[in-house]
């Protein structure tokens, strides 16, 4: 997949090549708009493409989405390592990731056929994009304003 190739380049430019004064992580974390703009544009392509012009819309907006992924959420999984060096610590912290990553997938899973009594197909992944794209934004900007880097990973700009 197109991840084996950005994954590691996103790592090595957060780790290494990121010294701002909000962190190494927090930076890229901050574009989470894209990513859920990105995942908009997946599932919502406009109703008038042909089959091919589908295709391509598909494999555009998969592209970018992967890399909005990347861009965001690799920086976003190095960080707990960040806050703690404590082991029980980063790892009460990521199943708390990983329990509200399942309840969203239970969510997104069950949602789609309730709401297609409603609206058509179109309609609801279009709603679902936009209801998960507001609370990914929402979500990942609490977390950047109460989560603190270490200092060894900030710059001092003073």
């Amino acid at each position: 997949s197109f991840d084996v190739l950005t994954d590691p380049m996103m790592a090595h430019i957060s780790d290494n090549l990121t010294h701002t004064r909000f962190g190494r992580r927090i930076p890229y974390m901050m574009l989470c708009p894209l990513y859920a703009i990105a995942f908009y544009l997946l599932v919502s392509p406009p109703p008038s493409l042909d089959t091919f012009q589908s295709a391509y819309w598909f494999g555009g907006s998969y592209l970018f989405f992967y890399l909005c992924d990347t861009l965001v959420n690799v920086p976003f999984q190095a960080l707990g390592p960040e806050l703690t060096d404590d082991s029980d610590e980063r790892t009460s912290l990521y199943m708390y990731v990983k329990l509200a990553e399942g309840v969203g997938v239970m969510i997104g899973s069950l949602l789609p056929g309730s709401l297609e009594t409603i609206l058509s197909a179109r309609g609801v992944y279009k709603l679902i994009a936009i209801v998960f794209g507001c609370w990914y934004i929402i979500s990942m900007y609490v977390l950047i304003k109460n989560v603190k880097e270490r200092p060894a990973s900030i710059v001092d700009t003073d």
